[in-house]
C-alpha cells in the first residue's frame, strides 16, 4: 500500500514538473516578459554590434527617424522567446570562430509605463543580448535565458544592425 501510495505520488510530482516546464518554456513575446510595455513605444534602440575580434565593438543608435528603425523594432515586436530552466550565466567565455557575431540592444521608452510592482517608469526598459547564440532578455528587473524562435531571429537582428553601420558608414 505504502510503495503504490509513494508511486503514485511519484508520478503526479513528475507530471507537476512536467506541466511547469511546458508552460515557462512556451514562446512569449517581449511583452510577455513586460505586459505593462507597448513596443511600439519604443523611441530608440541603442546598442553595439562586433563581427571581428581584433576591432572594438560597434555602437550603434536608432531613432524613429533612421529608416533602419522601425524594421527593427518590429522585428523584435514579433519575435517570440523560450525562456531557460536554467539561471542566465554570470560570466560567459566564448573561443572565436569565423562567422561569429554579437550584439546588444536596449529599448527605450519616453513616456512612463507601470512596472510589475505597480510603479511607472520610462527609460531603458528591455534589453536583449546575443553573447554568440545565447540570448538574454532582461526586462522589469528580470534576467532570462532564452533561446529565440526561431533561431533565424538573431541573423535578422543582426543584418538591421549592420545596414545601420553599413549606411553610417557611407553617409560620412
Amino acid at each position: 500500500m505504502v510503495r503504490k501510495l509513494l508511486l503514485c505520488l511519484t508520478v503526479l510530482a513528475c507530471m507537476a514538473l512536467g506541466i511547469f516546464a511546458a508552460f515557462y518554456t512556451r514562446p512569449l513575446p517581449l511583452s510577455g516578459f513586460f505586459p505593462g510595455v507597448d513596443l511600439a513605444d519604443c523611441t530608440e534602440i541603442r546598442g553595439y554590434y562586433t563581427a571581428d575580434p581584433k576591432r572594438e565593438d560597434l555602437a550603434f543608435s536608432l531613432t524613429p527617424d533612421d529608416p533602419d528603425f522601425e524594421p527593427l523594432r518590429k522585428l523584435f515586436a514579433s519575435a517570440t522567446f523560450r525562456r531557460s530552466l536554467l539561471p542566465a550565466a554570470g560570466g560567459q567565455m566564448h573561443r572565436w570562430q569565423e562567422g561569429d557575431f554579437r550584439w546588444t540592444a536596449t529599448l527605450n521608452f519616453e513616456e512612463p509605463v507601470p512596472l510589475s510592482d505597480g510603479s511607472m517608469a520610462s527609460g531603458t526598459l528591455l534589453r536583449i543580448d546575443d553573447f554568440f547564440g545565447k540570448i538574454t532578455v532582461h526586462a522589469d528587473g528580470n534576467v532570462w535565458r532564452c533561446k529565440a524562435e526561431p533561431s533565424a531571429f538573431r541573423n535578422a537582428a543582426a543584418e538591421h544592425i549592420r545596414n545601420h553601420l553599413n549606411n553610417l558608414e557611407t553617409e560620412n
